[in-house]
């Protein structure tokens, strides 16, 4: 179940900082300020890094497809550890 954290986690760290990435963009770009879209620039790449590490890191041996199921079950309210440990073991 950690790992799944895990991944979820990174994923919705990435898609807020894809909001606030782009609000910010726009709000510098308005005003101006070219010098922090550079930052912006820099910290995207870091970003960019991080995630492909996480998708690289979790896409192997059939990760992608247990968090996928996993979230359905989560969703559907039929997850338990069990069930996955028998499944998928």
């Amino acid at each position: 179940m950690v790992p799944v954290i895990i991944y979820w986690g990174s994923v919705i760290l990435l898609a807020v900082w894809l909001v606030w990435n782009v609000l910010f963009s726009i709000k510098f770009l308005a005003s101006g300020e070219r010098g922090n879209l550079w930052g912006f620039m820099l910290l995207n790449i870091f970003a960019l890094i991080f995630g492909i590490l996480v998708q690289w890191a979790f896409a192997d041996n059939g990760f992608m497809g247990l968090c996928q199921i996993v979230l359905v079950e989560i969703l559907n309210g039929t997850f338990t550890s069990v069930n996955v440990l028998f499944v998928y073991s």
